[in-house]
């Protein structure tokens, strides 16, 4: 399964398409997501989360 991730914020967005992903394996890929979006833009105000499975 392949999924994208697409974490909204007030000023940037970050957006992670991952192929081959188990279901039990979402979760800690939303997290790291969430984390790099946190560390990439030094910015903690996130508005949208949001899953997409493809």
């Amino acid at each position: 399964m392949a999924i994208k991730i697409s974490v909204l914020g007030k000023e940037n967005s970050l957006i992670l398409h991952i192929e081959d992903i188990e279901e039990n394996q979402i979760g800690e890929e939303v997290t790291e997501c969430i984390a790099r979006f946190k560390r990439n833009y030094n910015d903690d105000a996130i508005e949208f989360v949001n899953i997409v499975k493809e």
